[in-house]
């Protein structure tokens, strides 16, 4: 009796432990697929509800639908859609959805269309950073706010119209967009912050009268920028705020701007000249260094003191030449000749301008006598320039290298599904499939032992 119910037992463990054998088998077989279905099986349709307002997103090929009313948000570094970014080339916004939240739509690298919600108001932190496919954006009208580094890194980016109430354009907000080259400021705009078109393609620059500030480094790089008139209400040149735009050649600085801050054109190699139109403005430590330049101001200014001249000679690394021009606000001496008198042969004295004398001859035997005045070289005006605007001579166009901004690591485009998971599932498994057959064989081994000392 007692040895059929060891039989018994053995039996039940061997078919036990080849029970698991098999089931163990059959998990590590089956291949499952980056949606997480099985190869087997078709993939389920992405999509989902995310945030607080109860938003949804769906996936369908290449677009990317997102639907919902009031406030976009629900993630904290990356969106539910994240890892599927390397599919996405479409993006249509439906509903009436407030914002573009932060990080949005950030290394969508094939993203090149965007169907914008109505009443948006406000696009976040890098929202489309690094779409480096994205051609043209035309931002609706209701956009009040455009954060960091929305459109930073957008490499091919052309065409950009800004939105008529758009008041707060944020830091770096264009940043590298090397293929941006005209930008036209809304007239609700007052101040551009810093590096906001760091490394952009714009040839010709107009500051409007709108405009009360630019920050730091906000057109630095420009290496295309060529020329630059600046508004009637800037007060100051930040700090490098031109440096290194290598295309930049004159300059024409308007009464209003009171002070040029450090480096605002260091390492502008191309740049000759500054006219400047009123009084001496605050020079910043080395304001441009390592070159030759010429600044001309108006020589009835008297703020424009030898003293003062001299100051900014010496802080100024590179050739330094300050010349005075006749400022257009003053007529200028007149050129038109009197009526003569034939019969006049006595040269007359010296009138009120001290700065002509006459010329005409003096001899009793000449005919007429010419009255036009010559101007001696003491008042030549050496300034090449008459007007307030800046003139520029064309620069051959050099093909500049894009410049790309890739500052973060960010996930591979590869949809692939976290690996780490399943491993340990299997993992688990297996030990349990050694433990049961290990159990098994240990408990054989101890009947077949009993068997063999009871016969």
């Amino acid at each position: 009796m007692k040895n059929r119910f060891l039989c018994t037992l053995l039996s039940l463990c061997l078919l036990l432990s080849l029970m698991c054998g098999t089931v163990f088998a059959q998990i590590t077989a089956t291949p499952v697929s980056a949606a997480g279905a099985t190869a087997d099986e078709p993939e389920e349709e992405l999509g989902g509800v995310f945030g607080t307002s109860n938003m949804t997103w769906k996936l369908e090929g290449s677009t990317l639908t997102i639907t919902g009313t009031g406030y976009m948000d629900g993630w904290i570094s990356e969106p539910p859609w994240h890892y599927y970014r390397s599919s996405i080339k479409k993006v249509v916004m439906k509903g009436k959805i407030d914002n573009v939240y932060t990080n949005a739509f950030q290394d969508h690298r094939n993203l090149t269309s965007i169907t914008w919600p109505g009443g948006v108001k406000y696009i976040f932190d890098n929202a489309f950073y690094g779409c480096s496919s994205l051609k043209s954006v035309d931002i609706p009208d209701t956009v009040t706010m455009i954060g960091e580094s929305v459109f930073g890194g957008c490499g091919k980016l052309s065409s950009v119209q800004l939105p008529k109430n758009l008041t707060e354009l944020n830091s770096y907000a264009f940043c590298g967009c090397g293929s941006l080259t005209s930008i036209t400021f809304p007239s609700k705009l007052k101040r551009i912050e810093g590096g906001t078109f760091y490394g952009t393609g714009i040839t010709n620059l107009t500051i409007p009268d709108h405009i009360t500030y630019i920050g730091v480094d906000s057109f630095r790089e420009c290496n295309s920028l060529k020329s630059v008139t600046i508004g009637k209400k800037l007060k100051t040149i930040s700090r490098n705020a031109f440096a290194y735009c290598s295309g930049l050649k004159t300059m024409t600085i308007p009464g209003n701007v009171t002070e040029l801050q450090t480096g605002c054109f260091d390492q502008c190699e191309a740049l000759e000249s500054l006219k400047f139109l009123g009084n001496m403005p605050k020079f910043g430590l080395q304001f441009k260094s390592h070159c030759k330049l010429t600044i001309y101001y108006p020589s009835n200014n008297r703020t424009w003191t030898e003293s003062a001249i001299q100051a900014v000679k010496n802080d100024f690394l590179g050739e330094l030449l300050v010349l005075p021009y006749d400022a257009p606000a003053n007529p200028p001496a007149s050129t038109e000749t009197e009526p003569t008198k034939p019969t006049q042969t006595k040269p007359q004295p010296q009138e009120t301008k001290p700065t002509t004398t006459p010329t005409a001859a003096t001899e009793p035997t000449t005919e007429t006598v010419s009255t036009e005045p010559v101007i001696p070289e003491t008042t030549t005006v050496t300034a090449p320039e008459t007007t307030g605007e800046a003139t520029t001579k064309p620069i051959p166009e050099e093909k500049l290298p894009e410049l790309t901004v890739d500052t973060e690591v960010s996930p591979p485009d590869t949809a692939t599904p976290d690996t780490t998971q399943p491993p340990k599932k299997e993992r688990s498994y297996a030990l349990l499939w050694v433990m049961v057959a290990a159990a098994a064989l240990s408990a054989g081994t101890a009947i077949w032992k009993v068997l063999r000392k009871r016969k």
